[in-house]
């Protein structure tokens, strides 16, 4: 599967990080002095557990630079909110007709900001859990803990299901770790794969639940004071509801 990052900050880097490291092609759009730092040292993730470091990394300021290689399976967003519709107009040139967009971004309008800008590509919402940042050029940081992925299942579309594969199936057999995943439009979780909890809200809206690892149910609870467990349900619940109507909309 070839993913664009757009947007190769703290998010960004992380998530393409490990999918690079799960053996996904994947192209970064940094800028800056992170750029020059991917493009010459390769990018490192420290991370207490599992820390990682590309030697080598595809990365450029340049979407029509990348679109030599093909266009993109999936781009994954993690740019600022206020710069997204910006940033997927200058995505046109890694678009194909089977391109899928996964936003990760703060905010409830991020779905909305990009849409307009990228045709009839199917933009898939996604909230994403992790404390992660550039410590230095070319270097993400993160502590550990709980990190946590919510995104829309597209209705059982390949490359969404694809992406979960990559973390559900392959990170945690890294790992050597148990993991579970269900039907593809369903619900995908990867039990304390390489720290992950990645959740696929259903697309008829209904609640997922909690993570099957009990362990990971309990630091969910002792790290939000007793309210993880609902903020995982109320991101699912929004979710399933967004990307219901997104995926009725691509379908027409």
């Amino acid at each position: 599967m070839r993913v664009v990052i757009m947007g190769s900050g703290g998010v960004g880097g992380y998530v393409g990080a490990r999918l690079q490291a799960a053996g996904e092609d994947v192209a970064f759009i940094p800028r800056g002095a992170h750029l020059q730092a991917l493009q010459t040292e390769g990018l490192r993730l420290e991370h207490p557990q599992h820390p990682l470091h590309l030697l080598q990394v595809q990365a450029s300021a340049d979407p029509a630079e990348l679109a030599r290689g093909g266009p993109a399976d999936l781009a994954v967003f993690a740019v600022k909110l206020g710069d997204a519709a910006a940033a997927a107009r200058a995505l046109g040139p890694l678009l194909g007709p089977q391109t899928r967009i996964l936003t990760l971004q703060n905010g409830i309008d991020s779905v909305d900001l990009i849409r307009p800008n990228v045709g009839a590509t199917l933009v898939c919402g996604g909230v994403i859990y992790v404390s992660a940042v550039i410590d230095r050029p070319g270097v993400i940081r993160s502590p550990g803990g709980l990190h946590a992925i919510v995104a829309d299942a597209g209705s059982g579309d390949p490359v969404m299901a694809a992406f979960f594969a990559a973390f559900c199936n392959r990170l945690a057999g890294q790992a050597g770790r148990r993991h579970s995943r269900g039907a593809v439009g369903e619900v995908h979780r990867a039990d304390r794969a390489v720290g992950h909890h990645l959740v696929a809200a259903r697309a008829d809206g209904r609640d997922p639940g909690p993570p099957r690892d009990p362990s990971a149910a309990a630091s969910a609870r002792r790290g939000s004071g007793g309210r993880g467990r609902g903020r995982w349900r109320a991101a699912a619940r929004w979710l399933g509801r967004r990307c219901d109507g997104e995926a009725r909309r691509h379908a027409r």
